[in-house]
Protein backbone atom coordinates (compact mmCIF):
# COMPACT_ATOMS: atom_id res chain seq x y z
CA UNK A 1 0.00 0.00 0.00
CA UNK A 2 1.25 3.48 -0.90
CA UNK A 3 1.80 5.61 2.20
CA UNK A 4 1.50 9.36 2.53
CA UNK A 5 5.26 9.92 2.62
CA UNK A 6 5.48 8.35 -0.86
CA UNK A 7 4.04 11.60 -2.23
CA UNK A 8 7.24 13.40 -1.26
CA UNK A 9 9.30 10.80 -3.12
CA UNK A 10 7.08 10.65 -6.19
CA UNK A 11 9.06 11.26 -9.37
CA UNK A 12 7.83 14.42 -11.12
CA UNK A 13 8.68 13.20 -14.60
CA UNK A 14 5.70 14.63 -16.50
CA UNK A 15 7.45 17.83 -17.55
CA UNK A 16 4.37 19.89 -16.78
CA UNK A 17 1.93 20.22 -13.87
CA UNK A 18 -1.06 18.47 -15.45
CA UNK A 19 0.96 15.39 -16.46
CA UNK A 20 2.60 15.18 -13.04
CA UNK A 21 -0.96 15.14 -11.70
CA UNK A 22 -1.97 12.36 -14.11
CA UNK A 23 1.06 10.35 -13.01
CA UNK A 24 -0.07 9.96 -9.41
CA UNK A 25 -0.64 6.27 -10.14
CA UNK A 26 2.39 4.04 -9.59
CA UNK A 27 2.13 1.98 -12.78
CA UNK A 28 -0.51 2.41 -15.47
CA UNK A 29 0.15 -0.97 -17.08
CA UNK A 30 -0.36 -3.10 -13.96
CA UNK A 31 -3.68 -4.12 -12.43
CA UNK A 32 -4.92 -3.28 -9.94
CA UNK A 33 -3.71 0.31 -10.14
CA UNK A 34 -1.64 1.40 -7.15
CA UNK A 35 -2.84 4.91 -6.41
CA UNK A 36 -0.84 7.56 -4.56
CA UNK A 37 -4.11 9.26 -3.56
CA UNK A 38 -5.56 7.00 -0.90
CA UNK A 39 -6.84 9.58 1.59
CA UNK A 40 -7.34 13.37 1.78
CA UNK A 41 -3.95 13.79 3.47
CA UNK A 42 -2.32 12.49 0.29
CA UNK A 43 -4.02 15.23 -1.71
CA UNK A 44 -2.79 17.81 0.80
CA UNK A 45 0.77 16.48 0.66
CA UNK A 46 0.78 16.59 -3.16
CA UNK A 47 -0.76 20.06 -3.25
CA UNK A 48 1.81 21.41 -0.79
CA UNK A 49 4.69 19.82 -2.67
CA UNK A 50 3.55 21.37 -5.95
CA UNK A 51 2.96 24.72 -4.15
CA UNK A 52 -0.74 24.70 -4.91
CA UNK A 53 -1.71 24.73 -1.23
CA UNK A 54 -0.24 26.65 1.72
CA UNK A 55 2.18 24.64 3.83
CA UNK A 56 -0.15 24.94 6.84
CA UNK A 57 -3.13 23.30 5.06
CA UNK A 58 -4.67 20.77 7.44
CA UNK A 59 -7.98 19.84 5.80
CA UNK A 60 -9.30 19.70 2.28
CA UNK A 61 -13.00 19.87 1.49
CA UNK A 62 -14.85 18.83 -1.65
CA UNK A 63 -16.52 21.39 -3.89
CA UNK A 64 -20.14 22.27 -2.99
CA UNK A 65 -21.60 19.84 -5.55
CA UNK A 66 -19.51 16.90 -4.32
CA UNK A 67 -19.11 15.21 -0.95
CA UNK A 68 -15.91 13.22 -1.35
CA UNK A 69 -12.73 15.19 -2.25
CA UNK A 70 -10.78 12.00 -2.98
CA UNK A 71 -13.37 10.68 -5.44
CA UNK A 72 -13.65 14.10 -7.05
CA UNK A 73 -9.91 14.48 -7.62
CA UNK A 74 -9.56 10.96 -9.04
CA UNK A 75 -12.49 11.50 -11.43
CA UNK A 76 -10.81 14.67 -12.69
CA UNK A 77 -7.40 13.00 -12.95
CA UNK A 78 -8.70 10.05 -14.96
CA UNK A 79 -10.47 12.44 -17.34
CA UNK A 80 -7.15 14.16 -18.03
CA UNK A 81 -5.43 10.79 -18.38
CA UNK A 82 -7.86 9.63 -21.07
CA UNK A 83 -7.52 12.92 -22.95
CA UNK A 84 -3.72 13.05 -22.93
CA UNK A 85 -3.33 9.32 -23.60
CA UNK A 86 -5.39 9.78 -26.76
CA UNK A 87 -3.27 12.78 -27.76
CA UNK A 88 -0.04 10.86 -27.10
CA UNK A 89 -1.26 8.23 -29.57
CA UNK A 90 -2.32 10.88 -32.10
CA UNK A 91 -5.95 9.84 -31.66
CA UNK A 92 -9.14 11.90 -31.50
CA UNK A 93 -10.22 12.70 -27.96
CA UNK A 94 -13.51 11.11 -26.94
CA UNK A 95 -16.33 13.61 -27.46
CA UNK A 96 -17.82 13.05 -24.00
CA UNK A 97 -14.42 13.62 -22.42
CA UNK A 98 -14.06 16.92 -24.27
CA UNK A 99 -17.52 17.98 -23.10
CA UNK A 100 -16.54 17.15 -19.52
CA UNK A 101 -13.26 19.07 -19.89
CA UNK A 102 -15.11 22.13 -21.21
CA UNK A 103 -17.52 21.95 -18.28
CA UNK A 104 -14.54 22.15 -15.96
CA UNK A 105 -13.29 25.19 -17.90
CA UNK A 106 -16.65 26.92 -17.53
CA UNK A 107 -16.71 26.15 -13.83
CA UNK A 108 -13.19 27.21 -12.91
CA UNK A 109 -11.69 29.73 -15.33
CA UNK A 110 -14.20 32.38 -14.29
CA UNK A 111 -12.38 32.30 -10.92
CA UNK A 112 -9.01 33.20 -12.42
CA UNK A 113 -7.63 36.54 -11.26
CA UNK A 114 -4.49 38.66 -11.56
CA UNK A 115 -2.92 40.16 -8.48
CA UNK A 116 -0.13 42.68 -8.29
CA UNK A 117 3.20 41.56 -6.86
CA UNK A 118 6.69 43.01 -6.47
CA UNK A 119 7.63 41.78 -9.93
CA UNK A 120 4.44 42.84 -11.70
CA UNK A 121 1.41 40.57 -11.78
CA UNK A 122 0.80 36.92 -11.00
CA UNK A 123 -2.08 34.49 -11.30
CA UNK A 124 -4.42 33.96 -8.42
CA UNK A 125 -7.69 32.12 -7.86
CA UNK A 126 -10.85 33.43 -6.25
CA UNK A 127 -11.60 30.07 -4.66
CA UNK A 128 -12.18 28.91 -1.08
CA UNK A 129 -9.10 28.12 0.98
CA UNK A 130 -8.55 24.48 1.96
CA UNK A 131 -10.81 23.28 -0.86
CA UNK A 132 -10.09 20.66 -3.52
CA UNK A 133 -10.68 23.33 -6.17
CA UNK A 134 -7.31 24.82 -5.19
CA UNK A 135 -5.72 21.77 -6.80
CA UNK A 136 -8.14 21.28 -9.68
CA UNK A 137 -8.06 24.86 -10.97
CA UNK A 138 -4.30 25.28 -11.63
CA UNK A 139 -4.01 21.74 -13.01
CA UNK A 140 -6.94 22.44 -15.33
CA UNK A 141 -5.39 25.69 -16.53
CA UNK A 142 -2.08 23.93 -17.20
CA UNK A 143 -3.90 21.25 -19.21
CA UNK A 144 -5.73 23.96 -21.15
CA UNK A 145 -2.45 25.74 -21.94
CA UNK A 146 -0.74 22.50 -22.98
CA UNK A 147 -3.53 21.65 -25.39
CA UNK A 148 -3.09 25.05 -27.06
CA UNK A 149 0.71 25.06 -26.95
CA UNK A 150 1.42 23.39 -30.29
CA UNK A 151 3.38 20.69 -28.43
CA UNK A 152 0.83 17.89 -28.53
CA UNK A 153 3.21 15.81 -30.65
CA UNK A 154 5.64 15.95 -27.72
CA UNK A 155 3.25 14.19 -25.31
CA UNK A 156 4.40 10.59 -24.96
CA UNK A 157 3.54 7.45 -23.04
CA UNK A 158 6.32 5.56 -21.28
CA UNK A 159 6.31 2.06 -22.84
CA UNK A 160 7.27 0.50 -19.52
CA UNK A 161 5.00 2.05 -16.86
CA UNK A 162 2.45 3.97 -18.93
CA UNK A 163 3.20 7.35 -17.37
CA UNK A 164 2.66 10.33 -19.64
CA UNK A 165 5.32 12.99 -20.15
CA UNK A 166 6.12 16.03 -22.25
CA UNK A 167 9.28 15.43 -24.25
CA UNK A 168 11.22 18.68 -23.98
CA UNK A 169 14.49 17.32 -25.39
CA UNK A 170 15.94 19.11 -28.41
CA UNK A 171 15.79 16.09 -30.70
CA UNK A 172 12.41 14.87 -29.42
CA UNK A 173 13.68 11.33 -28.92
CA UNK A 174 13.02 10.85 -25.24
CA UNK A 175 11.54 7.39 -24.77
CA UNK A 176 11.13 6.80 -21.05
CA UNK A 177 9.46 8.73 -18.27
CA UNK A 178 12.80 8.46 -16.48
CA UNK A 179 16.09 6.76 -17.37
CA UNK A 180 16.79 6.29 -13.64
CA UNK A 181 13.69 4.14 -13.20
CA UNK A 182 12.03 2.72 -16.30
CA UNK A 183 14.90 3.21 -18.75
CA UNK A 184 17.56 1.57 -16.61
CA UNK A 185 15.20 -1.20 -15.48
CA UNK A 186 14.26 -2.15 -19.02
CA UNK A 187 17.86 -2.01 -20.22
CA UNK A 188 18.96 -4.19 -17.30
CA UNK A 189 16.22 -6.71 -18.10
CA UNK A 190 17.19 -6.75 -21.77
CA UNK A 191 20.83 -7.30 -20.79
CA UNK A 192 19.81 -10.17 -18.51
CA UNK A 193 17.82 -11.87 -21.26
CA UNK A 194 20.69 -11.46 -23.74
CA UNK A 195 23.09 -13.02 -21.22
CA UNK A 196 20.65 -15.82 -20.45
CA UNK A 197 20.07 -16.50 -24.15
CA UNK A 198 23.80 -16.50 -24.75
CA UNK A 199 24.32 -18.94 -21.87
CA UNK A 200 21.60 -21.24 -23.21
CA UNK A 201 23.29 -21.22 -26.63
CA UNK A 202 26.66 -22.11 -25.10
CA UNK A 203 25.06 -24.95 -23.10
CA UNK A 204 23.42 -26.36 -26.21
CA UNK A 205 26.78 -26.40 -27.99
CA UNK A 206 28.54 -28.21 -25.16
Amino acid sequence: MVKNNSINNLNLAGGTLCLDFVNTVDHRKKEPLQDYFLEPNDLIAWGIRLELLPVNTSTLAATPKRKDPLKEIITFRELLYRIFLALSNNETVNADDMKAFNRYLSQYLSNLRLKESKNGFERDWDLPEENISRIIAPVLLDAHDLMLSGRLHRIKECPNCGWLFLDTTKNGRRRWCSMKSCGSNVKALEWYHRRKKGGDVEESRS
